[in-house]
């Protein structure tokens, strides 16, 4: 369940929003400061969804604004500056530490009850199997 994210946030001008927006461009409009894109390497979306899948059985904490619970992902950052100059954030997302142990604690439990319920049906299973095996010879079935 660990995972690594990369990504990237710059400061935007008037003329990065143009270049972006090209024909759709209105200088009336307000644009974001910043923008940026994580990128998910396809190596780790497994590890991503099943951080998101498992930690809701985690104890979350609930967000006052959106008024809802929420899965936190620790967010790293460091200044940057690219080839061409252009000062950048450069960010790493990766797993908040109780909540992927609490996410991975629900995963182990849920493998061990899909695991034991199997067990359980094999004796029903093969007691199946030998009457169907007996009606199928005219046999008795003895256990």
């Amino acid at each position: 369940m660990d995972f690594k994210l990369g990504a990237a946030v710059f400061k935007n001008s008037d003329e990065d929003h143009r270049r972006l927006y090209g024909d759709k461009y209105d200088a009336g409009k307000k644009y974001p400061e910043f923008t940026g894109t994580a990128e998910v390497p396809l190596s780790q979306v497994t590890a991503f969804c099943e951080y998101f899948i498992w930690s809701q059985g985690a104890e979350l904490k609930t967000n006052d604004y959106m008024e809802e619970q929420v899965i936190p992902i620790k967010i790293s950052g460091w200044a940057k500056e690219s080839k061409s100059g252009k000062k950048f954030l450069s960010l790493s997302l990766s797993p908040d530490y109780k909540t992927k142990t609490q996410a991975e604690q629900a995963k182990d439990a849920h493998e061990i009850q899909q695991h034991q319920e199997k067990l359980d049906a094999q004796p029903q299973q093969v007691q199946e199997a030998a009457e169907s095996l007996a009606s199928a010879t005219d046999g008795d079935v003895i256990f």
